[in-house]
């Protein structure tokens, strides 16, 4: 007769491994419910139950995150495809392109102004040469209006200018002025300059000595009439004749410009302003230019020889 197969003796198990086998397990991810819902006591405290989840009473339901995944009790944030490395090569390269062309802005405004200030040194350098060089746009041609609507051109070649040739035209301006003189006599009129004008209070003078044994004056009153009416201007030679006003004293009426003796009369300053800027320039060359050669008795200075 068979014997009954006798049963092994099982270890004795740990303190607690009973409530642990009789606990049920959790239910998978996928079983749990939405975050927020609340098992039963039953099931927290071990004890198996087909009860359904209750809601708790004074908490809401949460609104999931942008990039939570559903179903999962802690909301995981889920990174956005815009900082993925691959989904933001595009992006990248914008950056890219935006920083080499704001480096390339910057190294132009840095070049411009480099240039601007080597501009700004070379400027500084000729300007003692354009100071110099500045009198002689007066050998440009000029036009003068007149009052009277005539327009009085000065001449534009003016020769060499050298003191010879000024000098050649002052003897031609006095034989002139001499002819004028005596022209003017016969007709009992007198040849001046005319000096100044005042806008402002409508008169003028003429500067003429030969008035002085006559009127005891060597400048005659001009009225505003007279002197737009006849068309003169200030720097003119004039013909004009001297009548008494209302109060006994001399005024210049019948006013005339003498053309060929005005034109003389500012070529020559012309002449000598052209002059005078040449001299200027030749100055100036020499100042900047090699001197006649060194002074043998200071020729050791700045060579750390000493006094010879």
């Amino acid at each position: 007769m068979a014997q009954a197969p006798t049963a092994r003796p099982r270890p004795p198990l740990a303190p607690g491994h009973e409530l642990a086998m009789a606990a049920p397990r959790p239910p998978a991810a996928a079983a749990w419910p939405a975050a927020g819902l609340a098992w039963p006591a039953t099931e927290r405290g071990g004890a198996a139950s087909t009860a359904a989840p209750m809601l708790p009473a004074a908490q809401p339901t949460p609104t999931p995150l942008p990039g939570a995944v559903p179903g999962c009790a802690a909301q995981m944030l889920v990174p956005p495809p815009m900082f993925s490395p691959m989904a933001g090569t595009g992006q990248a390269a914008q950056f890219t392109q935006m920083a080499q062309m704001q480096m390339q802005m910057q190294a132009a405004a840095m070049m411009q102004m480099q240039m601007g200030a080597m501009a700004q040194m070379q400027m500084a350098g000729m300007m003692p040469m354009m100071q110099m060089a500045m009198p002689m746009t007066s050998m440009m041609p000029m036009v003068q209006i007149h009052p009277g609507g005539e327009a009085q051109a000065v001449e534009e070649d003016l020769g060499p200018c050298t003191p010879e040739d000024i000098t050649e035209v002052e003897l031609e301006l006095k034989d002139e002025e001499k002819a004028a003189k005596i022209d003017a006599k016969k007709s009992g009129s007198y040849v001046g300059l005319m000096a100044r004008y005042i806008d402002d209070e409508g008169f003028g003078f003429i500067s003429c000595p030969e008035c002085k044994e006559t009127w005891d004056k060597t400048d005659i009153f001009v009225s505003g009439r007279n002197f737009v009416t006849s068309g003169i201007d200030v720097g003119d030679v004039v013909a004009f004749q001297v009548e008494k006003d209302g109060k006994d004293l001399p005024r210049a009426v019948n006013c005339k410009t003498l053309m060929k003796l005005t034109n003389l009369k500012k070529r020559i300053t012309k002449m000598r302003e052209v002059a005078k800027a040449a001299h200027s320039l030749k100055r100036g060359a020499a100042a900047f230019g090699p001197g006649p050669g060194p002074d043998p008795k200071r020729a050791n200075l700045g060579m750390g020889l000493g006094f010879s």
